[in-house]
């Protein structure tokens, strides 16, 4: 038996339209690192917290349960050094998860992700906000690098990647483990190089999809 850990995040993606039961629930604490050009060209870095619950929001109309495509959509103001200023922070962040059901539909791999940021008055940017997609194989331009380190309740794994060019497709594609018919719990390592849009993810954790209370979890 694996010991219970508390863990700030944490969201589920109803099936619709009955919203008794769930696709996804999605547990972990992430933090990153936003790295960006200021209004004299230089390269400025910012460390950010996604905050805990109560801060962080699912964003459930861009949520969703498909049968061969999942999406985990939330929203959240960074926590940040120097802090988001009060009279902006009704411009919240986003971070997007789609993954995809494997040919043989018992686990899921992550298809594509996006990042949404607001640039902020003390962050002194060029820019005002961007959203930074990811494709893999079609890999899109982006002047905006950032990195995340995901732990879930398991801890984190050995999984690190560098920087590459964005321009580069990238071919790195990790699978969680198809172990529907014995774990509740399944890894869905979500590690991937981005060129330019770097994510270094250590693990997130997705608990599977709920029928109904009695019949417990079936895992993705």
């Amino acid at each position: 038996m694996v010991a219970e850990r508390s863990f700030g995040i944490h969201l589920s993606v109803p099936d619709k339209p009955s919203k008794k039961t769930f696709c996804l629930i999605f547990q972990a604490g992430i933090t990153g690192t936003l790295n960006y050009k200021d209004e004299h060209n230089s390269t400025l870095s910012r460390q950010f917290t996604v905050p805990e619950s109560g801060e962080t929001t699912l964003d459930e109309d861009a949520s969703t349960c498909g049968e061969k495509l999942q999406r985990l959509t939330f929203n959240f103001v960074p926590l940040m050094t120097p802090t988001v200023p009060e009279t902006e922070t009704n411009y919240p962040w986003r971070i997007s998860l789609e993954f995809n059901k494997s040919d043989d539909g018992h686990s899921y791999m992550l298809k594509e992700y996006f990042l949404t940021v607001f640039f902020y008055s003390n962050m002194n940017s060029t820019e005002q906000n961007i959203t930074i997609p990811h494709y893999y194989g079609q890999p899109k331009k982006s002047r905006v690098d950032w990195t995340a380190s995901v732990n879930s309740s398991y801890g984190p794994t050995g999984l690190s990647r560098s920087r590459t060019r964005l321009r580069r497709p990238s071919t790195i594609r990790n699978y969680c483990a198809a172990d529907a018919r014995t774990s509740d719990l399944v890894p869905i390592i979500v590690g991937a190089c981005l060129g330019g849009l770097v994510i270094i993810v250590l693990v997130a954790y997705l608990i599977g999809r709920v029928r109904a209370k009695r019949q417990g979890y079936n895992s993705v």
